[in-house]
């Protein structure tokens, strides 16, 4: 599993300014496929871009294209800080955690 995440982490610093503490969780909800189904973390979209958000509810299209000055300053408020750092602790432990299929059949090659 750490393929990914090198070339997610690639990806973000080659493309995105990653110089906003934070800006890296944001990156990783937004372009984490099973957390497109997810709607935790629509109003983290919703407030980057309402507009866009509501036209695509694609989340890398809203993170591309909102201004850095707007992602600087949401992610300067402790609330919605909370809310991102939250959301990227529980897409983590669902990582970690066994699937349906491994949980109901653990012997299973």
């Amino acid at each position: 599993m750490s393929a990914p995440h090198s070339r997610t982490g690639s990806l973000i610093k080659d493309l995105l300014p990653t110089e906003i503490d934070g800006f890296d969780s944001l990156a990783e909800l937004a372009l984490d496929m099973r957390w497109s189904w997810n709607h935790a973390a629509d109003e983290v979209w919703r407030k980057l871009d309402p507009v866009l958000w509501d036209l695509t509810h694609h989340p890398w299209d809203v993170l591309q294209t909102v201004s850095r000055d707007k992602v600087r300053d949401l992610l300067a408020d402790p609330a919605f800080r909370r809310k991102i750092d939250t959301l990227a602790r529980s897409r983590k432990q669902a990582e970690k955690a066994s699937a349906w299929f491994q949980r109901n059949h653990p012997k299973a090659p």
